[in-house]
């Protein structure tokens, strides 16, 4: 049938000299227009009248289930309505099935918040509990972890200030002390405006993670953590330091050269300080300019982590921020 019917319009093309009346619905009108206007200027009124009376004696309806129309305009136009009332069809279809895919996101997305929800009233429960008996350990853990969950789940944006950070770091580290307890102590001292300073959210903690894992965790004896930021006229120096092992240095000239390049992909096979390229490409996306990220160690004494926050020329020197 679909065959018999592009045979027609082919047939109806070449006898009319129209290469194309209507796309489906939305052009409808201006195809029934062409064609009638073709129809009435090429036939004569008794062959019109012929045509119609024909039309009524004997209906299309079997023509139509079969795909067989006449060669004429009546016999396209009948064609065309056929083919716009299937596409309206196929569209009311489409229309529906996006509708109920639509309804799915959005349950998918009502579950997505209520389990973090759920994470939250289970955290609050159980430092309740403690605090009823006199746990203060797991009241604090659990406060700390409530926290940062809450901080890691509820943001749909990518953009906070310093201060935010600096204290989910410490929530993170109050964390870590609690496990490690007297192998790990920390300060923080920070002598800037941290709250008009805009940064990407975790911009530290990936680097307190480093001095965690690879300073504290990995010796027995105790490791100092020190966070501290500071300021010039020209930039904004926000440095993390450990006592612990140290970087070796052949792999510590690798990191620094992968650092140090600029826009280029980490390829597979270099798998080294993968979590430091990231916040190094992160900070250079976001600040701009020279920002940037250095790493500084020395074998047996520890590690410094160093970012470096470039001043935009023409902003006031308190207010080092993207604004």
């Amino acid at each position: 049938m679909q065959k018999r019917i592009i045979e027609d319009n082919e047939a109806f093309k070449k006898e009319s000299g129209v290469e194309s009346y209507v796309t489906m619905g939305l052009h409808y009108g201006d195809g029934v227009k062409d064609s009638a206007g073709n129809f009435f200027t090429k036939k004569n009124p008794e062959e019109i009248q012929d045509k119609y009376t024909a039309a009524d004696k004997e209906p299309q309806a079997a023509d139509d289930q079969n795909g067989k129309f006449e060669k004429d305009e009546i016999g396209f136009l009948t064609s065309t309505y056929n083919a716009m009332v299937r596409r309206m069809d196929e569209l009311i279809n489409n229309v529906h099935r996006a509708e109920l895919l639509n309804k799915e996101a959005a349950y998918q997305v009502l579950q997505a918040q209520i389990k973090p929800h759920f994470l939250y009233n289970t955290l609050e429960t159980i430092r309740m509990v403690a605090e009823a008996n006199d746990d203060k350990e797991v009241a604090d853990i659990s406060f700390w972890f409530g926290k940062l969950m809450r901080y890691s789940l509820s943001s749909e944006q990518d953009e906070t200030d310093l201060a935010k950070v600096i204290e989910m770091v410490t929530f993170y580290l109050n964390i870590h002390k609690m496990r490690l307890q007297s192998r790990l102590t920390y300060e923080i001292d920070v002598a800037v405006d941290a709250r008009r300073l805009a940064c990407p959210r975790f911009l530290l903690q990936p680097l307190i993670e480093n001095g965690v894992v690879h300073g504290a965790s990995a010796v027995l004896r105790p490791v100092h953590i020190r966070l501290q930021a500071t300021e010039t006229e020209r930039e904004v120096a926000i440095e993390i330091t450990d006592n612990g092992n140290g970087i070796p240095p052949e792999k510590l000239l690798e990191l620094q050269e992968r650092l140090s390049r600029q826009d280029e992909p980490r390829k597979a096979e270099e798998p080294v300080g993968i979590g430091l390229t990231n916040v190094n490409e992160r900070i250079k996306a976001f600040f701009g300019g020279e920002s940037r990220l250095e790493v500084f160690s020395e074998p047996g004494k520890g590690t410094c982590l160093r970012i470096a926050i470039a001043k935009r020329k023409g902003t006031d020197d308190e207010d080092p921020d993207r604004g």
